[in-house]
């Protein structure tokens, strides 16, 4: 998205999906199922 790469071996995630204009929820989960902390940033490309 052009704000900055990620560094080789990052264990950061990024997608860029097409969705249409409402309300949506978002869930994260562990790839091993355990807890911890999220910060997920939602972003309107042009």
């Amino acid at each position: 998205m052009g704000a900055f790469p990620l560094p080789p071996g990052s264990k950061d995630a990024a997608l860029v999906v097409a969705l249409p204009a409402g309300g949506y929820t978002v869930q994260v989960s562990g790839a091993d199922g355990g807890t911890g902390t999220a910060i997920v940033e939602i972003y309107e490309l042009p």
